[in-house]
């Protein structure tokens, strides 16, 4: 074998072995959409994997927390809106969030909570945590979460 074929060679076998290079992916965004003069709030948790993984993602649920009450929905799969009311006794059992500083959505992609795998649009694999917790904290300076206030849904690639 000359010197340019094994080059060749060397360089088609690194090219395969290669790590992923995806660390993280965006599959939301949880929002407090902000709460009313009869303080009933709003709450939307927007799943879109649409060019991000290969086919829709399976939620095994999802489970939003706002002061002491809690609210879960599932399963479902990408893309998917929810939006909940919080304060209203014929609407939701999730508690207005008027002055809270913190407002919470835990994610399960799997019934169990184990690690799940899915291929990404690009066709690499992902293995990820089976459970995700996304917070909104009040901003620095303020006593409450202000109108609109959002944080990406993110997972992680394990190593």
């Amino acid at each position: 074998m000359n010197k340019l074929s094994m080059s060749l060679l060397l360089f088609s076998l690194s090219a395969f072995a290669q790590e992923p290079v995806t660390e993280s992916i965006v599959i939301g965004q949880f929002t407090y959409l902000g709460t009313n003069i009869q303080g009933i709030s709003t709450y939307q948790a927007a799943f879109d994997t649409t060019n991000v993984t290969l086919e829709p993602l399976k939620i095994a649920k999802e489970t939003m927390y706002v002061g002491a009450s809690s609210l879960e929905r599932g399963p479902f799969q990408t893309p998917t809106i929810w939006q909940e009311l919080g304060g209203d006794p014929n609407q939701s059992d999730l508690s207005p969030c008027g002055n809270c500083v913190v407002i919470a959505m835990q994610v399960q992609l799997s019934v169990s909570g184990e690690p799940v795998t899915f291929a990404l649009a690009n066709g690499e694999e992902f293995k990820t945590k089976g459970v995700v917790t996304v917070v909104i904290q009040a901003l620095r300076g303020k006593e409450a979460l202000v109108k609109h206030q959002s944080v990406s849904i993110v997972l992680q690639r394990m190593k």
